[in-house]
């Protein structure tokens, strides 16, 4: 019971820092766009409200890089970090994946493929798949 308790407060907690963010982002937009001071050629450069989440090495280096694209704030959590409960199951890394006009990939062949940093799965509590890739696997290329 407490591992699932402890799953949902994450999931709250990350939802509200998501919020944050995108709340932060909407007000700062503007300002922070037009502040310039970052060379064209440089990632934070590229960086536009409209390209910062489309995929591929831009949206890696603004993940990685969120501190230098947008306003954030540091949230403190509220109380103990509780290890939940692994239960994996590998049949979810082989679910198929299939995009119009793309080949059809596995869910860890897309993970590995460097498309995305992880997957992270929770089920009832327990963690059910979890595939990261280390980071520095990929560098940002323009």
């Amino acid at each position: 019971m407490n591992a699932m308790i402890a799953a949902r407060l994450f999931e709250l907690r990350l939802s509200f820092i998501v919020l944050v963010g995108l709340l932060g982002l909407a007000v700062s937009t503007s300002s922070a766009l037009e502040t310039g001071a970052s060379s064209a050629s440089s990632p934070r450069g590229q960086v536009t409200i409209e390209n910062w989440d489309k995929g591929g090495a831009l949206s890696h280096w603004v993940y990685t890089h969120m501190s230098e694209a947008f306003p954030v704030a540091v949230i403190e959590r509220g109380g103990a970090i509780v290890d939940l409960p692994t239960e994996l199951r590998p049949e979810i890394g082989a679910l198929k994946l299939n995009k119009p006009g793309e080949p059809e990939q596995t869910l860890d062949q897309f993970v590995s493929n460097g498309a995305v940093d992880g997957c992270f799965v929770l089920h009832g509590g327990k963690i059910v798949t979890r595939n990261i890739r280390p980071f520095g696997l990929t560098t940002f290329t323009s």
